[in-house]
């Protein structure tokens, strides 16, 4: 089983105009008091279960094609992803869950400009999150089918 709690907790600290950090804190409190409780309730109920946790992707890379604002807003996003999948992977380490590593996998923190999208060069971790999430379509931070294969694979 694996777990993949969190990046709804957070969604709604983040808009165009930055993000609002007393929402990311409170969200942060409320996934440290939460997510133990989930996982040891999990723990209890079904002794023996393989349990895995997961870090989240930053679905607000694609603000990065907005312009000056947005990239600005993508860099500070990765800051608050980093810091929320410590506090993630502290939470399933205490649990004993190993943790599938989303945020490596779709290149998070990688902002090489060695990516391309729509013919435009960007950072690498834009076209993947223009890739494998709805975020450059609809602005749906889920991932689309290539995404979920890559849930599978991390």
């Amino acid at each position: 089983m694996t777990t993949d709690i969190g990046a709804n907790n957070v969604n709604g600290c983040f808009s165009l105009s930055g993000i609002d950090l007393s929402c990311l804190r409170t969200s942060e409190n409320q996934m440290a008091t939460e997510l133990p409780r989930i996982m040891s309730g999990l723990r209890t109920a079904y002794p023996g279960l393989p349990a895995f946790g997961m870090n989240i992707y930053d679905p607000y890379l694609a603000a990065w094609l907005l312009g000056s604002g947005g990239n600005a807003l993508a860099q500070q996003s990765v800051t608050a992803t980093v810091a929320f999948n410590s506090l993630l992977g502290q939470i399933y380490q205490e649990a004993g869950a190993p943790v599938a590593d989303l945020a490596t996998r779709f290149q998070t923190t990688d902002f090489a400009v060695t990516g391309s999208y729509q013919s435009a060069e960007v950072p690498q971790n834009v076209p993947v999150i223009c890739e494998w999430t709805l975020m450059c379509s609809t602005v749906e931070i889920h991932t689309n089918d290539a995404g979920h294969d890559q849930l599978a694979i991390a």
